[in-house]
């Protein structure tokens, strides 16, 4: 695409500058993910084990042994490498590394498009933002956001270059379209997200092959892009489980899930500023004369999956930043066409410099407070924070150190959203009931009983499947819960802890006699509240001087205490 003169071009080093705030800004803050326990440990096991994944699952009692189809398996041996070298840093890095590539492919998508500096900020900037609800946490799902954006950004530079006249643009640049294959066997097998590139790669292929239809000059780069989708579907079965693996993740999509993000925009209550990559396009496509209809198919799709999904409006905003610098500079020139004349060639520098250090200040002024805050806590910017008072993304860290000093251990339903951190403190003695890998191991029957157990309130039947039908024995809820009402409604259930935050339950069952005995003797007939901070550092041990999961058994159980610390010796 053109370029402007010497003297409007974006200033390479106030360019470099915003994105390197905008990476700053998205680095600045990590928090804990309900799933980070779970990746983490994956990770480390499949490691230690000598295996790339596990293929039957441990944890579970309500399907123990179960088929378990990881679509993240290899995110998960990342992040437990990195734990094991760096610790909340390795994982950090992992992260950020993603994060900033994501940035890195949106500058260089509008510096090809000869963008001034207002459309770079004012993409980067809102880029940021957006993205920030949801990079935050360190997760499989950053992975899924890179891969999406080198797709788009090279599926945008083949079908421009092959659409020029001369067909010039079907040779040098048409082979990047063959890393599309290469990514998807690295995206398959990182996160189940990479169903969202296959459908925007068929978007292109049908473009390409009516637009073939139309002019049959363009019959080579359609042939050509066909090829490439063929072999990029054939890439999406590199993985361990086959075809399996799609039925899971078609599954997955559509059933109703528990998760806030698969939820509609107008049922999650998302923050306002989620909004602006549909105000953006919206902008572009009116106002620009450089529209594109394969732009506006690629971002309608994406769009109708973004207001039905809210995890898929980062989808929107990588597409926004990628495909749509050329027409936002557009738009802002007819709407402002004294922006250029104001604010671009040497003279104007300084006003240049200003607005970036502006932008700057306001960016990072944003973190300050939060991370200053969550250092005054003990939890440095390099580290991951573990909050232990709330709800999902809260943890009941006092209350799992209840229930180790109480000595308790057996079959434990929880809250979905802690699942995965009971697996990491409680395994091998505790097993689980349900936690946030979903149908990657859960049947749906099993997981109709946990959403009837967890809409349940002081009017539930008699009987619940859930801890009736399975052998439930341990219950950790959140305080608030219909649920918990309702297990107090239940003789043979007995409330043993209670905070503000989280409550458990013991069933009166013989070998828990000790127990309830002894918590019978406290003030009230429930266990004292431990003295945890509200905030922790990853992976916010919930007792001082707790080994977890640092060696391993030869069938696979972690050693833990004086074990785990033999077994390094």
């Amino acid at each position: 695409m053109g370029r402007s003169d010497s003297t409007e071009r974006l200033p390479c080093a106030l360019t470099l500058l915003v994105w390197l705030v905008c990476v700053l800004f998205l680095s600045a803050l990590t928090l804990a993910d309900p799933d980070l326990w779970g990746h983490t440990l994956y990770g480390l096991r499949a490691m230690d084990l000598g295996i790339l994944t596990e293929r039957t699952d441990p944890f579970s009692y309500t399907v123990p042994g179960g088929e378990w189809i990881n679509h993240e398996w290899a995110s998960e041996y990342e992040l437990g490498l990195a734990w094991r070298l760096l610790g909340n840093v390795g994982l950090i890095l992992w992260r950020n590394a993603l994060v900033a590539g994501v940035l890195l492919l949106a500058l260089v998508a509008i510096r090809r498009a000869g963008a001034g500096l207002a459309t770079a900020t004012l993409l980067l900037v809102i880029g940021a933002e957006v993205l920030s609800d949801f990079v935050v946490f360190v997760r499989p799902q950053v992975t899924t956001f890179f891969c999406f954006a080198a797709f788009l950004f090279i599926l945008q530079n083949w079908w421009q270059s092959s659409a020029t006249e001369d067909g010039a643009g079907i040779g040098q640049p048409s082979r990047w379209l063959f890393l599309i294959p290469l990514i998807m066997v690295a995206w398959v097998n990182h996160h189940g997200g990479f169903l969202a590139g296959v459908g925007v790669l068929g978007i292109y292929c049908v473009g390409a092959v009516v637009r073939a239809f139309v002019d049959s000059s363009q019959i080579p780069a359609a042939r050509q892009m066909v090829a490439v989708s063929l072999l990029t579907v054939a890439a999406t079965f590199v993985n361990p489980y086959c075809w399996k693996l799609h039925a899971m993740l078609w599954d997955h999509l559509w059933t109703t899930q528990l998760v806030r993000e698969w939820r509609p925009v107008w049922a999650a209550g998302p923050s306002p500023v989620l909004a602006a990559p549909f105000l953006i396009a919206a902008f572009a496509f009116l106002f620009s004369r450089r529209r594109s209809l394969i732009d506006f198919i690629v971002l309608l799709v994406i769009g109708w999956q973004a207001v039905s999904h809210l995890r898929h409006v980062a989808l929107l905003c990588i597409a926004v930043m990628v495909l749509l610098p050329a027409q936002v500079e557009d738009a802002l020139q007819r709407l402002f066409p004294l922006l250029r004349v104001r604010w671009s060639g040497v003279e104007n520098l300084w006003k240049q410099r200003a607005a970036v250090a502006a932008v700057s200040v306001f960016l990072m002024g944003l973190q300050v407070q939060t991370s200053f805050d969550l250092w005054r806590h003990g939890v440095a910017p390099w580290n991951i924070a573990v909050e232990n008072r709330s709800y999902v993304p809260g943890m009941p860290t006092r209350t799992l150190v209840a229930l180790q000093q109480l000595g308790v251990h057996g079959n434990l339903v929880t809250d979905y959203g802690w699942g995965q951190f009971a697996i990491w403190y409680l395994f091998p003695e505790s097993h689980v009931a349900f936690d946030g890998r979903y149908r990657t191991v859960y049947p749906a029957e099993i997981e109709q009983k946990l959403i009837a157990f967890q809409k349940a309130g002081d009017d539930l039947p008699r009987v619940c499947p859930l801890i009736d039908d399975v052998p439930t024995e341990i219950a950790l809820l959140p305080v608030k819960a219909g649920t918990t009402k309702y297990l107090d409604t239940r003789a043979d259930w007995v409330c043993v802890y209670r905070d503000d935050q989280a409550a458990l339950f013991l069933r009166d069952l013989p070998q828990f006699a000790r127990q309830l005995r002894q918590v019978s003797q406290f003030t009230g007939g429930l266990t004292a509240i431990p003295d945890v901070p509200r905030w922790t550092v990853f992976p916010g041990a919930p007792e001082r001087g707790t080994t977890v999961a640092i060696g391993w058994s030869e069938d696979g159980l972690p050693l833990r205490g004086m074990a785990a610390k033999s077994a390094q010796e």
